[in-house]
């Protein structure tokens, strides 16, 4: 696992505010560009705040309601799942992620018990997928289609990727008690409230995260999570 730092630059084009007889006629238009690594976001698509008609209505508001439906593996509005139908090598026996819903801004926690049955890792087809999307006011966001996201979502050789980032695993190997290369061992790995701060980006909705990994075309495993943002 590897967690990257972003440089987020928000050029904020437009900001009306239009005010009537009465505060509740208070309206804000904001346009939001993020440029990342060469690439430009349009941050309106990510959130609602953009282009509030009352906004009294949204300082009224005091807790974000995640719209997500209570199936699988739930803890307050998180769900969580191995994915794959048959038995695999590599699965989970318990997967949280706390607070719920997370807040952007702050630091979020990740806790997992896993196990490997197999030895993995032992040619160069160990493969990881990933597939990211963000849903927000109803409208689906394939991360995947933008940078630098895309770069993490199809990896085909696992153990090339990890030997040339080895020196970022350092603190994932301290938790893990593992190196961060191949072969993977077969063992239990257990991970105690691994740390993440998330940024500060005016964002909320539900973020889907489908993750596998296969070997000779062969199922390890797969994990499915749906967090809350907001």
């Amino acid at each position: 696992m590897e967690s990257s730092a972003l440089w987020f630059c928000f050029f904020l084009v437009a900001f009306r505010i239009v005010i009537g007889d009465h505060v509740h006629e208070m309206m804000v238009d904001v346009d939001a560009l993020l440029h990342t690594q060469g690439t430009t976001l349009d941050v309106c698509k990510f959130t609602k705040y953009c282009h509030i008609k009352d906004v009294c209505s949204i300082v009224r508001t005091t807790k974000y309601k995640c719209p997500l439906k209570k199936v699988g593996k739930v803890h307050g509005d998180f769900q969580w799942e191995n994915c794959n139908k048959t038995a695999v090598p590599y699965f989970f026996s318990s997967f949280s992620v706390q607070p719920d819903p997370v807040k952007p801004g702050s630091n979020v926690y990740v806790d997992f018990d896993s196990e490997l049955t197999q030895d993995i890792g032992t040619t160069n087809t160990l493969r990881a997928d990933l597939e990211l999307t963000l849903t927000t006011q109803g409208t689906p966001i394939d991360l995947c289609s933008y940078k630098p996201f895309s770069a993490y979502c199809h990896i085909e050789n696992l153990c090339k990727v990890l030997e040339q980032h080895r020196e970022k695993c350092k603190n994932l190997i301290k938790i893990l008690h593992m190196d961060c290369k191949c072969p993977f061992k077969k063992n239990k790995y257990n991970v105690p409230k691994l740390p993440y701060n998330l940024p500060e980006v005016p964002i909320d909705g539900i973020f889907h995260v489908k993750a596998s990994l296969t070997e000779s075309n062969n199922t390890i495993g797969c994990l499915d999570v749906k967090i809350c943002i907001g």
